[in-house]
């Protein structure tokens, strides 16, 4: 992958997570931990904040392998 690529991929990346924020407070949400989806009773509730937790965490995990391939 070259630099101009990694810089593509980093932009998408901050604009996704942006987005991603907004979204959180248009909605007035916020991402949950595991412990604290488990104890949510409501089964449409669950399932939601299992995937902005999901969403968060693949946002986080793309930002670290991002910036492995910048460092190197």
């Amino acid at each position: 992958m070259n630099k101009k690529e990694l810089e593509i991929l980093e932009r998408t990346l901050k604009m996704a997570d942006g987005y991603f924020d907004a979204f959180c407070e248009v909605t007035d949400s916020h991402v949950l931990s595991q412990e604290e989806i488990d104890l949510l009773e409501d089964e449409q509730q669950k399932e939601e904040a299992q995937e902005a937790l999901e969403f968060d965490e693949l946002l986080k995990k793309s930002q670290e392998i991002i910036e492995k391939y910048i460092n190197n």
